[in-house]
């Protein structure tokens, strides 16, 4: 009797202790839209695109997707959007890439890797420093936490009017270190977590090229739909294969 009790002690507070770890991952989504442009320079229509991010301690995980395109003879073949994880320790230079299509784990270099994804390629700081920016106005809303600032931008070799950004920040999820723009955080001392940029009608003479006017919108928000025993496995699989 006094095995079974403590065999009983055990799992109880194995599953406690699971159900703890389980309760420590958190999840920011990331989402984006953005236009997709004929050879004319029209938008053919808006894409949108979603990625998580999870946070368990000092690990990380990216869910992230990729277009694969097979081809025979020249001829499409397959193209579909696959996704792929990336797990890694935060501060580290490399993970454990896992493609969830065909199985296959690699350790990749995280530079190389994440180079092309819209959340580092993007850098919207500049868009206010490399143009004449003017601020239009600048709103705090429910109590002061959050705050959202308007500019005109104009370029600076002829103050030609090019584009609307409207940046949205919040008090909220400053303790993920994951960002829009990392100098727009420092700057108002919130988590810049919206960006909604209106790009206006301009004209290339070099190139006798016109870009109609369209939209992008990028914007992070902190989510607790997921699936929580699953992104733990994972987390686990990183660690056996470190």
């Amino acid at each position: 009797m006094k095995n079974i009790f403590l065999i009983l002690l055990f799992l109880g507070n194995y599953t406690a202790q699971c159900q703890k770890q389980i309760n420590n991952i958190r999840c920011i989504e990331a989402t984006s839209i953005f236009p997709v442009f004929t050879k004319n320079g029209d938008v053919s229509k808006y894409d949108t695109g979603k990625i998580k991010f999870y946070f368990f301690g000092s690990r990380r995980l990216y869910d992230l997707q990729y277009e694969f395109t097979h081809k025979d003879n020249g001829k499409i073949i397959v193209s579909e959007i696959r996704r792929h994880f990336v797990v890694f320790e935060k501060d580290s230079a490399y993970g454990i890439d896992l493609n969830l299509t065909t199985g296959v784990k690699k350790r990749v270099k995280l530079d190389s890797l994440l180079k092309n994804e819209w959340f580092v390629k993007n850098k919207f700081y500049p868009i206010i420093t490399s143009n004449i920016s003017i601020l239009k106005d600048s709103i705090r809303k429910r109590n002061l936490d959050a705050l959202v600032i308007n500019y005109d931008i104009r370029r600076k070799i002829d103050t030609l009017l090019i584009g609307k950004c409207k940046f949205s920040f919040t008090n909220e999820m400053k303790d993920f270190d994951l960002s829009l723009s990392r100098e727009l955080d420092s700057i108002f001392k919130m988590k810049l977590f919206k960006v909604e940029i209106l790009n206006l009608f301009q004209y290339y003479k070099e190139s006798n090229y016109i870009l109609k006017q369209f939209k992008t919108f990028y914007a992070l928000k902190e989510t607790i739909v997921f699936d929580r025993n699953k992104i733990l496995n994972y987390f686990n699989m990183f660690l056996e294969q470190k």
